[in-house]
C-alpha cells in the first residue's frame, strides 16, 4: 500500500473521503500517526563519552585511509 498526504480544500472533501473508506477503497488515519524522523528516533542513544570515542575512532580510520 502507498501512503499519501492529502490537503482538503473544502468541507465536502472530508465526506467524500469517508465515503471512499466505507467502500473500502482507502483508509483514513488520524493526524497523530506521524512518522518519526530517523534522527529523532536515535537521538540520545549514545552517551557523551561513547560519542567522543566514536568520533575519535572515525577520525583515526579516515587518517589511515588518507595514508594509503
Amino acid at each position: 500500500m502507498e501512503s499519501v498526504i492529502v490537503e482538503l480544500r473544502n468541507d465536502k472533501a472530508l465526506q467524500l473521503l469517508k465515503d471512499l473508506e466505507v467502500l473500502e477503497i482507502l483508509r483514513i488515519r488520524k493526524s497523530e500517526e506521524k512518522r518519526v524522523s530517523p534522527l529523532s528516533k536515535y537521538k540520545g542513544i549514545i552517551t557523551g563519552e561513547a560519542s567522543k570515542d566514536l568520533i575519535a575512532h572515525v577520525e583515526q580510520i579516515r587518517n589511515e585511509w588518507d595514508r594509503i
